[in-house]
């Protein structure tokens, strides 16, 4: 059934999911002598002023994932298929957190040195998380509780049968 709690908890992380094409990851602003720019990381690479810097094929992956789950939700007849798909998509939204998670902790030394390197050491460089970094969090405990619900679902066809 459609109705079931774990589908609205798919559905909240799904649209968490799609919402990641929409909305910056990270935002870099550095200022030097006056100049201020800004860099915008989002699913379609470096963004700045604009024009697009690097082409990062990040909107493929959220794509798949947002399929993924949306897919967990098309599958209600089958727990255990649904099952498998939202372990699945969880796994793939915790590498994928704990891949931005590194990259904000090293990653932005290693950018800010290097951006250092190619100028004066009188740069100042502000870097901020977007809501798509935050997003991208907020997805997973939503699995979590669509896990739960399914393993709920499935005890409760289990304790049914072994009443007839």
């Amino acid at each position: 059934m459609l109705q079931r709690i774990q589908t609205v908890y798919l559905l909240l992380a799904f649209a968490c999911t799609s919402a990641l094409l929409f909305f910056p990851i990270f935002i870099i602003k550095s200022s030097y002598e006056g100049i201020e720019t800004e860099i915008v990381f989002d699913a379609y690479g470096l963004n700045t002023s604009g024009s697009t810097e690097g082409q990062f094929p990040l909107y493929i992956l959220f794509i798949i994932l947002a399929v993924l789950t949306f897919f967990g939700v098309l599958l209600f007849k089958n727990r255990k298929k649904q099952l498998l798909i939202v372990r699945l998509s969880f796994i793939f939204h915790l590498l994928t957190a704990l891949a931005f998670l590194l990259f904000a902790l090293f990653g932005k030394q290693v950018l800010t040195h290097k951006i250092i390197e190619m100028g004066d050491k009188d740069i100042n460089i502000d870097f901020s998380y977007g809501i798509g970094y935050y997003l991208l969090f907020i997805s997973i405990p939503f699995l979590l509780l669509a896990i739960k619900g399914i393993k709920a679902d499935e005890q409760l066809v289990k304790s049914l049968d072994r009443i007839r």
